[in-house]
């Protein structure tokens, strides 16, 4: 999975409303609110912290540009990616909300065929995140990472690390919101 297609559709990883969310249950308001933060259209750039098998060498420079929208009645979100090269690049993420855990629970795909499934806290304004999957040639590959909200919510900043075979990569990248 990619580092920017898990901060993108958290954050990680380019949103459009086409829901209000208001058939969501009690139990989600937090969600809502979260939700409400990551809905529309994001870009941004970077330079991916390793290689990321069929996606990305350690150094490349990347964009990205993500869309955010409500999802199966406003209990999720559904983002899609797509960083670099379009054939490449291109992901998918699901967010909704764990109500016996009080937590946002995440699963990414890449179309490198790299995944992996997180769970994240509303910590002070903030969210925190920590996930694990694998990459497509059944590497194991961590994640922890937070995201900030700046600008009125339109400017969201992933910081953190990768870990693969035992190697930390930090990573760190903002997204600012171009479209509702």
């Amino acid at each position: 999975m990619l580092e920017t297609t898990v901060s993108l559709s958290a954050s990680a990883c380019l949103f459009m409303a086409v829901a209000s969310g208001a058939g969501a249950s009690e139990s989600s308001m937090e969600f809502q609110a979260i939700g409400k933060r990551l809905i529309g259209t994001w870009a941004g750039s970077g330079t991916y912290s390793r290689d990321y098998p069929g996606v990305g060498k350690k150094g490349d420079k990347f964009t990205s540009r993500s869309t955010c929208r409500w999802a199966a009645g406003g209990s999720a979100i559904l983002c899609e990616s797509v960083s670099g090269d379009a054939k490449k690049g291109n992901g998918m993420q699901l967010l909704y909300w764990d109500p016996a855990k009080k937590k946002l629970r995440m699963t990414v795909v890449d179309s490198a065929g790299n995944f992996d499934q997180g769970i994240g806290s509303i910590e002070a304004g903030m969210l925190e995140w920590s996930s694990f999957g694998n990459f497509a040639d059944g590497r194991l590959v961590v994640y922890r990472w937070k995201t900030t909200f700046s600008n009125d919510g339109n400017t969201h900043v992933h910081t953190g690390f990768v870990k693969v075979d035992g190697v930390q990569s930090n990573f760190s990248d903002t997204l600012k919101r171009v479209g509702r």
